[in-house]
């Protein structure tokens, strides 16, 4: 049994703890706390001085992105940047997810939906207007206005401005171009494509560069290669869109009230890709099936003498594929003079919920430096599309500088998303010759495309 005066010793220890806890939870989180604390040590009561210094408070940004195609895996580059990112931001936890292009919208509007979506996100223009229009993403003008020295205004190409409304900071931009294998024209004796080549210039190059090598009766080396099989309507980017600008056609009108795929120019750009593949023979028909990753080695190989696909893979063939030389022009002249290629202009957003804007804000700031450009461009070719533009050297992207008129992106129209999936839908039935009547097809695939915009617009106006 303890003495009197030793119990009430005791109990006086823990009256003294129990204040100076207490004092130290209501004193700033930033003050280093010195309290005086009475205990005993074998029998005797023995007063203490103890500092308590508070465990640093820790904010955390959660960033959601897609991979980036390059020669190095997307998420050891997303380390780095993290890492750079924390190490100027002390205090400051990352939390990132790469999601793939394919399932990226459900999860992401899946995310919204539940409350826990990303803090900052990498969106593109055929998901942003519903996102707009429903106040889901947080406008950022107003940190535009507080950070003058941020020159936005700079930026090309500038897609992050819907309704007159900024919602976003770039995160990188690239366009598509006509690869080329330069040793298999030299031995074909065919002259190099330049940036006034025409589509007849590109088909008689095509036809000279398909052969049967083994005299099996099937070419074994083909013209042009294609991803007409990709599982997903981003494949157009590369197997479409060009070929419609280029024939002076494009998917909706300036207005955004009507789909005009289905025009004259639409169905010559799909007709001459049926035609390669099926009357000139110059595609092979296993390309109905090609994915996005098999045009690396079919090109690489040397199975094909031409492909479209990103500037940014000029890293990857250098890397790969280092014996072949290759040329590069960004865009053919189409049967009227027209041309056009792809460009993609992604850029962060900032989520209404999130409870981090600031830090968001930095988030999109800090990769809008050179800094982060030239680790984009030095592993994936990725160009600045933002203020400080950075390229690499090479003819990929040196084709791309000097024809950035060129260049086009997709309307940034409420609905525009199944006007983009049903032109996917119809492009594959044709070229799997599965309906061959193009014309039929495309107007079949532009009504319901204009009936499903037509609703969704209505929808967002209360209708």
């Amino acid at each position: 049994m303890l003495k009197r005066g030793l119990k009430y010793s005791v109990l006086y220890v823990f009256v003294l703890l129990a204040l100076a806890l207490t004092a130290a939870s209501c004193a700033p989180k930033d003050v280093v706390e010195t309290v005086v604390v009475t205990e005993i040590v074998e029998g005797k009561v023995v007063e203490k001085v103890v500092t308590a210094t508070p465990e640093p408070e820790v904010a955390t940004l959660k960033v959601w992105m897609q991979p980036f195609g390059g020669n190095r895996p997307w998420d050891d580059t997303m380390v780095d940047i993290v890492g750079l990112f924390e190490a100027a931001h002390p205090g400051v936890e990352v939390e990132y997810q790469t999601i793939s292009w394919e399932t990226w919208e459900e999860k992401f509007i899946t995310s919204l939906v539940a409350g826990n979506a990303p803090d900052v996100a990498n969106i593109y223009h055929e998901m942003a207007p519903p996102l707009y229009e429903k106040g889901l993403i947080r406008p950022i003008d107003d940190y535009i206005t507080a950070n003058p020295e941020f020159m936005a205004d700079q930026m090309w190409p500038d897609r992050a401005i819907y309704n007159g409304t900024r919602y976003g900071l770039s995160s990188g931009g690239a366009n598509r171009a006509l690869f080329f294998n330069k040793g298999m024209f030299d031995e074909a004796g065919v002259p190099y494509l330049t940036e006034d080549s025409t589509w007849d210039d590109f088909l008689a190059a095509a036809q000279a560069l398909t052969k049967d090598l083994d005299d099996d009766g099937t070419p074994d080396q083909w013209g042009y290669a294609a991803e007409f099989g990709g599982e997903y309507f981003g494949v157009m980017n590369n197997t479409f869109y060009p070929w419609i600008w280029q024939a002076g056609g494009d998917l909706i009108s300036e207005d955004c009230s009507q789909v005009i795929f289905n025009s004259d120019d639409g169905v010559q750009a799909l007709q001459f890709l049926y035609d390669m593949m099926y009357e000139y023979e110059v595609i092979s028909p296993d390309a109905s099936g090609y994915k996005e990753m098999d045009i690396f080695p079919i090109f690489g190989e040397e199975k094909a003498a031409m492909v479209i696909f990103g500037v940014w893979n000029d890293v990857v063939l250098d890397t790969d594929y280092p014996e072949i030389d290759y040329g590069v022009i960004t865009s053919l002249q189409g049967p009227d003079g027209d041309y056009g290629t792809f460009f993609a202009a992604d850029y962060w957003a900032i989520t209404s919920d999130s409870e981090v804007p600031d830090l968001a804000w930095e988030w999109m700031k800090f990769w809008n430096t050179s800094e982060i450009y030239d680790l984009l461009a030095d592993e994936y070719g990725m160009e600045a599309a933002g203020i400080f533009s950075h390229t690499v050297s090479g003819d990929a992207w040196n084709s791309a500088i000097e024809n950035a008129d060129r260049m086009k992106g997709m309307p940034l129209c409420l609905g525009s998303k199944p006007v983009i999936e049903e032109l996917w839908r119809a492009q594959q039935i044709v070229l799997s010759g599965q309906d061959t009547n193009i014309q039929q097809v495309l107007d079949d695939a532009a009504g319901r495309a204009q009936e499903e915009m037509e609703q969704i617009v209505a929808e967002s106006q209360g209708g």
